[in-house]
């Protein structure tokens, strides 16, 4: 693997940070934590400074992430420390790597920096509504978006060159990492194997997600369709009896043939799943415990009464059925080889990453990031 993908990183942190740093035209979403300025310099790895302009590029980078896998109730004060400690954890290793690239003179081609500036264009050539922007405009945006960043276009340059050296030193030191042998591969097969027919995940978080995953891949499961007519939780008694008489209703148009997955696009209320006919998937056993026992009981084909759940009435069919299946090493020997070398090129890259350290002078002046 070459280094594209750390030189589309970065432009991605560009284009996304630029854009953040740009004026809004209109208030979006509820305000999320503000970036940390905290003054000029937040950390110094061997003499040079991490400034807070760029810690709080890459903050904006991250927090844009955040936002859409984390709910806005859980960005605490608390969360938000542990995420700039994080943060700035990843940017201290991410300096030290790449200033080893520096001084070991690793060369990246000057005609991909070229490149990555030009995708790095390429990204304003739209404005935020999605419109299409002139050649002029989309170089305004490029050169307003720099200016936001204080940058000029040689030290983006530069900073990509940096970006691409550290990715390849990077993978020389991941090339390091020893490919697992079959007796380690077999001696997993087996840690898993035992720890599959114990009720609880061991402690050990790498055997567990193993765990976990092997679980899901060898259980019973059923592939089901549903329609749902929605109760809210302060439904009325009589918003409720209007609800159970609409499934039924349903139900009795089931027993006279209707088309399941037609009655679901047209009258289900789970909005998921009704375009593709009520289309759950597969469910495994015991991953629903409140209709588990109906769900395994009904034949393929079959067809439920409606059902009073959290959600409201629901009227299942079941489309497929598997047993439960016993893992076997054939099977599973690949997929426990990758983890198993993944697991190794991440030792190796935190081995290399421990040694810089060691060796480094590092000195925190942020205060979220100092020991409390």
């Amino acid at each position: 693997m070459r280094h594209h993908f750390l030189l589309n990183l970065a432009i991605a942190a560009f284009v996304v940070a630029a854009h953040a740093q740009a004026p809004a035209k209109k208030a979006k979403a509820p305000a999320a934590p503000a970036p940390t300025a905290g003054g000029d310099v937040v950390a110094t790895v061997n003499g040079e400074a991490v400034y807070a302009r760029q810690f709080d590029r890459d903050w904006s980078v991250l927090l844009a992430a955040d936002q859409k896998t984390t709910p806005p109730q859980q960005m605490t004060a608390q969360w938000v420390q542990a995420r700039k400690k994080l943060l700035l954890d990843q940017i201290i290793d991410r300096r030290l790597i790449m200033q080893e690239a520096k001084r070991r003179e690793i060369a990246v081609p000057q005609k991909e920096i070229d490149q990555a500036v030009a995708q790095a264009k390429a990204r304003f050539g739209r404005d935020a509504n999605g419109k299409p922007r002139s050649a002029q405009d989309a170089e305004a945006a490029y050169r307003q978006g720099l200016a936001s960043m204080n940058l000029t276009e040689k030290e983006f340059r530069e900073n990509l060159k940096n970006d691409a050296r550290g990715t390849l030193l990077t993978q020389q030191t991941l090339k390091k990492a020893k490919a697992p042998t079959e007796e380690q591969v077999r001696r997993l097969f087996s840690d898993v194997k035992a720890a599959m027919a114990k009720p609880d995940l061991p402690a050990d978080a790498n055997l567990a997600a193993l765990t976990q995953y092997f679980r899901q891949q060898s259980a019973e499961r059923v592939s089901v369709q549903h329609i749902l007519v929605a109760v809210l939780d302060a439904a009325t008694t009589g918003q409720i009896e209007a609800a159970s008489k609409r499934a039924a209703d349903l139900k009795a148009q089931l027993n006279k043939g209707a088309s399941f997955g037609e009655l679901a696009e047209n009258s289900s209320d789970d909005k998921a799943t009704a375009p593709d006919g009520g289309q759950v998937g597969y469910v495994l056993r015991g991953e629903v415990p409140d209709v588990d026992a109906l769900l395994f009981a009904l034949p393929v084909g079959g067809i439920s009464d409606p059902v009073r759940t959290k959600r409201g009435f629901q009227i299942f069919r079941i489309q497929e059925k598997r047993a439960a299946t016993d893992i076997r090493y054939p099977a599973a020997r690949g997929y426990l080889a990758e983890q198993l070398a993944r697991k190794a090129e991440r030792d190796e890259l935190a081995g290399f990453i421990g040694a810089l350290k060691k060796a480094a002078k590092i000195e925190i002046k942020a205060d979220f990031a100092k020991p409390s």
